[in-house]
């Protein structure tokens, strides 16, 4: 998980900051299940959390 937080870091210095603290991938094994929101355009990110597992759950529409 902490890859994750540097790409966060990286794409995003001004909203994201560097930690020492970040939760092992034990951490989330118990869970039933973890969200997230992923920008559908940034691919690289996209591409980045299915490498980790993350599956599409559904799409979010927006009227531009």
């Amino acid at each position: 998980m902490k890859e994750v937080q540097q790409v966060h870091v990286d794409w995003g210095p001004d909203i994201y900051k560097e930690t020492d603290t970040v939760y092992p991938r034990e951490y989330f094994e118990h869970l039933d299940g973890l969200e997230l929101q992923v920008n559908a355009r940034n691919t690289a990110a996209r591409k980045m959390y299915e490498k980790l597992g993350f599956t599409e759950k559904s799409v979010n529409l927006e009227l531009l």
